[in-house]
């Protein structure tokens, strides 16, 4: 495909990682004592262990086990190793162990809150102890305002570096799936000036879309599509690029691969489908604000942090070909495929 235009730079954006560990690592301490409680670290004395094995031994989910055991091992109290065990450092077995000489003790006392709601969220799939958000549509429209405009402050920094993806080059009709007040999209729009961009949410979230998109001057080649992306009605079609932007976290694997079906009928062939996430490390083992926002998801949503390669998995059974991860803004990544031809 011939491209339509020249790519407008954007300008360059401080890495947000700091801010992002600053925002979930509020989870630090309910994790590490949490893991303290468990008896974690006992059992990891005996030898290694996976996070499968550690959930059954544990009695808690395995998305908590995985959660709370990359949240350790960013800390440097875990060391992962190539096979997917978990063994204990010189600083965890020094000071976290209950019978060892220099046991540091509590951190937080068993009734505190967190603690408490992280307790509860680690022995029971699919439980929103703290949810973030409920149904839109059903929210006042301040709270709806509220909760749009907060994950919109995290999607702005990444947004230039996300514009300047390759399969936007000459890409005619782009769909922003979930993409709240349109912030990723306006910057789409703006450095690509032949591009025509939807913005697929629910009906409260549009309306606060088209506010920012009148705004920014772009209501003639961003507009905003009213829809429940796991309802039943079809998604708009012959997309050239449909882009989930921290979306897939909210999610369990199973709902993941119904939205990449979902994109893979809204693209026309050769269309690309970018999934921009904050992934794991491939070992699971930080970094630290992908690990503690897995645990956000464990208290909030049904997904968690996934690493590339599950991403990539994900594309690749909803029959997407060349498939393939490149790092973006800071520690964010975009994995991408396309619909064959």
């Amino acid at each position: 495909m011939t491209p339509s235009n020249t790519l407008r730079s954007a300008p360059v954006v401080a890495d947000d990682a700091l801010l992002l560990e600053l925002r979930h690592g509020r989870h630090v301490l309910p994790v590490t004592q949490l893991a303290m409680d468990l008896g974690l670290f006992e059992l990891l004395v005996e030898r290694p262990a996976g996070a499968a094995e550690i959930a059954a031994r544990l009695g808690v989910t395995p998305r908590a086990a995985e959660a709370v055991l990359a949240v350790a091992a960013a800390l440097g109290l875990l060391a992962a190793d190539a096979d997917g065990g978990f063994a204990l450092t010189e600083v965890a077995a020094t000071y976290l162990l209950r019978s060892g000489e220099f046991y540091r003790g509590r951190f937080l006392h068993p009734d505190d809150p967190a603690l408490t709601a992280l307790r509860r969220a680690s022995s029971q799939e699919d439980a929103a102890i703290t949810p973030l958000a409920g149904d839109v549509a059903l929210l006042p429209d301040e709270e709806v305002r509220d909760f749009t405009e907060r994950m919109a402050a995290f999607a702005r920094p990444a947004a230039g570096a996300l514009a300047a993806h390759p399969a936007l080059a000459g890409a005619r009709r782009f769909l922003d799936v979930a993409g709240g007040s349109g912030s990723l999209a306006i910057a789409v729009a703006r450095a690509h000036p032949g591009l025509a961009c939807a913005v697929l949410d629910r009906g409260p979230v549009c309306r606060l879309g088209e506010e920012r998109i009148a705004a920014a001057g772009l209501g003639d080649r961003v507009r905003t599509v009213d829809l429940d992306m796991l309802g039943d009605r079809p998604w708009p079609g012959e997309q050239d690029a449909v882009l989930f932007a921290s979306v897939w976290h909210n999610w369990d694997p199973a709902t993941c691969a119904e939205l990449a079906r979902r994109a893979y009928a809204a693209l026309r062939p050769g269309g690309t489908v970018l999934v921009h996430e904050l992934p794991l490390d491939e070992r699971k083992d930080g970094p630290l604000a992908a690990a503690c926002l897995s645990v956000t998801m464990l208290l909030s949503h049904r997904g968690k942090q996934y690493t590339r390669s599950e991403l990539a998995a994900l594309l690749t059974a909803a029959g997407f070909e060349d498939v393939g991860a490149d790092q973006a803004f800071g520690l964010y990544a975009v994995v991408s495929g396309r619909r064959p031809r």
